[in-house]
């Protein structure tokens, strides 16, 4: 099996576009809950 690297550039807005429907159909968040991101911080700040 071939491994393909693909790279999406921010300014393509047909992209943007597709991944925003695919969002709202889906009713996910635009951004990550607060709370989520606190544990995220503190499990980055916290050693192994």
């Amino acid at each position: 099996m071939s491994l393909r690297h693909l790279r999406l550039e921010d300014s393509d807005a047909h992209i943007e576009a597709g991944l925003g429907a695919i969002r709202r159909e889906l009713e996910l968040p635009d951004e990550f809950p607060t709370d989520v991101l606190a544990e995220a911080a503190h499990a980055a700040a916290s050693p192994v």
